[in-house]
């Protein structure tokens, strides 16, 4: 836990830990604090695996052994210290068997669902509208979806949201120079139309608990009706509750609704450029599955309060799971830089 790292993958030389997340027992949201929580563990296989507690502790066994003590470690602290690992060892596999055995500790084998129907909205959405695609101006190959359109406390422009790895690049500055189009550019070339330039990146932020970026508009957009009668109007900003029922409308699926199964998650991400190169994200909302590729940066809302409580970032139906950020850390007053940038002040005020 401390180390952030999946050994739970190599209990079996075929799985892949996907998430560990706190989840409750009952997943009703009036119910879930007095019923109690339990760790569930997230994992893909390329063959069904049958769950053998037994082989599970064993496998435990031999890696923490490998953790906790080694050979140089023996001859340097002497038999005391050997003892004393050994018994704290011990401890913590009968912890782990009795969890298991409690269902303190949970197994998800991740079978691909469909998470909702693939109907891409490549259009030229003008008056600009959220939920459609849109994308950087430099990638070719990539489309996002513009979550949400909201105004900021220090002055009268008009921002969007969306996803890290929507909006921005690794390199990319805070100024005018980094344009955002809409539809993306690979949506554009799809439906052989021409994308425009809806603004530049204004701010972004990519670490263990986000993958957000926003966008100052430079547009005309609709304050007025909604293109889809699904499209919610956002009030504002909340946390999310396990059991919440959700909806997002993105640029892949539209609208789909889910329900937040854990709101303390930590996610095992693959980088499609190098497989063997993982990417944590700690502290996350997960759902049932409700998008799929091109859906990054919607926005999860309340369907009882219609406020916003997540960013989605990824999810998809081959791991029947949905993750997003929590919308809050995304306004956090102290969030004042981003690597070497220093990120512009901004107090959150409406939903458009």
């Amino acid at each position: 836990k401390n180390n952030e790292r999946f050994y739970l993958s190599k209990l079996f030389p075929n799985w892949v830990v996907k998430y560990i997340a706190i989840i409750a027992k009952n997943s009703s949201i009036d119910t879930a604090a007095s019923e109690g929580y339990c760790i569930e563990i997230g994992y893909v296989t390329g063959q069904i695996v049958e769950i053998d507690k037994g082989l599970i502790l064993d496998n435990l066994k031999e890696l923490l052994e490998r953790e906790y003590i080694d050979s140089e470690s023996t001859s340097m602290y002497g038999d005391c210290m050997v003892e004393k690992v050994q018994t704290k060892r011990a401890k913590l596999i009968e912890d782990i068997r009795k969890d298991m055995l409690n269902g303190d500790v949970t197994f998800k084998r991740l079978e691909p669902n469909e998470c909702g129907e693939r109907n891409p909205i490549r259009a030229l959405i003008d008056p600009l509208e959220a939920g459609c695609s849109a994308a950087n101006k430099k990638f070719d190959d990539i489309s996002g979806t513009l979550g949400a359109l909201f105004k900021i406390e220090e002055d009268d422009a008009v921002y969007a949201l969306s996803n890290f790895h929507v909006f921005a690049l690794k390199e990319s500055k805070l100024d005018d120079t980094e344009k955002i189009t809409q539809p993306s550019r690979s949506d554009a070339k799809q439906i052989n139309i021409k994308s425009r330039v809806i603004g530049s990146l204004f701010w972004m932020c990519k670490n263990r608990k986000l993958d957000a970026a926003i966008a100052k508009i430079s547009v005309p957009v609709n304050t007025k009706s909604k293109r889809s009668s699904k499209m919610k109007k956002i009030y504002g900003i909340s946390e999310p509750k396990i059991g919440m029922k959700v909806i997002k409308y993105g640029r892949t699926t539209g609208a789909t609704n889910g329900v937040i199964r854990s709101v303390y998650c930590t996610v095992n991400l693959s980088d499609k450029t190098n497989p063997k190169k993982k990417h944590i994200k700690r502290h996350q909302i997960l759902t049932t599955c409700m998008s799929q590729q091109g859906d990054s940066g919607s926005i999860l809302v309340d369907i009882k309060t219609n406020m916003a409580v997540g960013l989605i970032f990824a999810g998809r139906k081959s791991v029947n799971a949905t993750y997003a950020n929590k919308i809050t850390e995304v306004f956090k007053s102290d969030r004042t830089r981003y690597k070497e940038r220093v990120l512009p002040t901004m107090t959150f005020k409406e939903f458009i």
